[in-house]
């Protein structure tokens, strides 16, 4: 069972289906869209260790590494992060984004994105039923071994042998049942990387309204630390289209944020957006907004792949938060890659572990 709907659960259905494995479910309560098959926000490979590993791992996938300086918006201009000015304080996990980056085309990496036979197996193996707890189980069947028992909303109970946890490892121990079961140092290694609830928004250009090439930090408010949406253009250019694609992510914390709040955020974005880019009033536009539970934690403590193994057999952790053998962790401090094991990075390795 693959649990998770992001794009890298995604990969891990498609790996599982196409090694032959049959008895695959991937519990989701969404059908699977076009945006399930993009990385949202701003470009998440950053640091110059992960972007080594990436070109290492993918030496056949065009990347374009960014050498501009992230900038933020203060008193009507634009000013370079790290310059005389100072921005509005950057709250939650806004500092990463001021590292430098590097983007890709997600189908040279994830090639089942355009691939309509394999997409349509991945979508008849979701279930669409919402998770309430999770358990151990001891198996009592040797052909068919379940290892947990997950129980849904409407009391349905799905068992499995092999276990592929998408979400957060702080989101395992909160479904979790019977916290008993479990030591206090996984529990604690799976807490380390709570992380606030992430609010991506993607805009369709029909036309381009800017010509800005840097990661951009846009201030939620100039008189209270309300945090930036930080945000990137991409040409959407083709031979019928010259548009522009923007991508956008504030953080905020879920539990005391209501849905009035959410939506006067995403107001506040794009009346920034009119003020700043006189265009945007003039063009038209499509956008995709998502609210994602759980954002990346940049200091998740890897030694709990070791913890995972000894108490939960058959439990994997993947996506961007979960523990890997290669962190590329250093002791060395890089002023241009503070964080050396990037959220996609970190993902990619979990699924390149993958035995099947």
């Amino acid at each position: 069972v693959v649990v998770g709907d992001d794009l890298y659960c995604l990969s891990v259905v498609n790996k599982l289906l196409k090694s032959g494995e049959t008895s695959v479910a991937w519990l989701s309560t969404r059908e699977l869209s076009a945006n399930d098959l993009k990385l949202l926000g701003p470009a998440s490979l950053r640091g110059d260790q992960s972007i080594s590993w990436f070109q290492e791992r993918y030496p056949e996938v065009e990347l374009h590494i960014d050498q501009t300086t992230p900038q933020f918006y203060k008193e009507l201009k634009w000013r370079p992060v790290g310059g005389r000015a100072k921005s509005e304080p950057m709250l939650w996990n806004e500092s990463f984004f001021t590292e430098k980056r590097a983007y890709f085309n997600e189908s040279e990496v994830f090639t089942f994105i355009n691939n309509e036979e394999e997409l349509s197996a991945i979508n008849e193996k979701r279930l669409e039923l919402s998770l309430l707890s999770l358990e151990k189980s001891t198996p009592d069947d040797l052909a068919s071994p379940a290892y947990f028992t997950l129980e849904t909303t409407t009391e349905d109970l799905v068992s499995c042998e092999k276990l592929y946890w998408g979400l957060s490892p702080a989101r395992f121990v909160d479904y979790y049942k019977n916290l008993e079961d479990l030591s206090s140092e996984f529990i604690e290694a799976c807490e380390v990387t709570k992380a606030p609830s992430a609010l991506y928004v993607s805009l369709y250009f029909d036309q381009a309204i800017s010509d800005k090439e840097e990661t951009l930090f846009i201030p939620l408010s100039y008189t209270h630390e309300w945090g930036h949406f930080v945000g990137e253009f991409y040409s959407e250019s083709s031979a019928e289209n010259k548009g522009q694609r923007g991508e956008f992510v504030t953080f905020l914390d879920k539990n005391a944020t209501s849905e009035e709040d959410i939506s006067k955020k995403i107001r506040l974005l794009k009346r920034n957006l009119e003020k700043i880019f006189p265009a945007f009033a003039k063009t038209n536009y499509s956008e995709f907004i998502k609210l994602a539970d759980d954002s990346f934690c940049l200091n998740v403590d890897d030694k709990l792949m070791n913890y995972s193994r000894k108490e939960c057999q058959n439990l994997t952790f993947v996506s961007y938060n979960a523990p890997v053998a290669d962190s590329l962790k250093s002791d060395d401090l890089f002023a241009d890659s503070r964080f050396s094991c990037a959220p996609l990075s970190r993902a990619l390795m979990a699924n390149n572990s993958i035995l099947i």
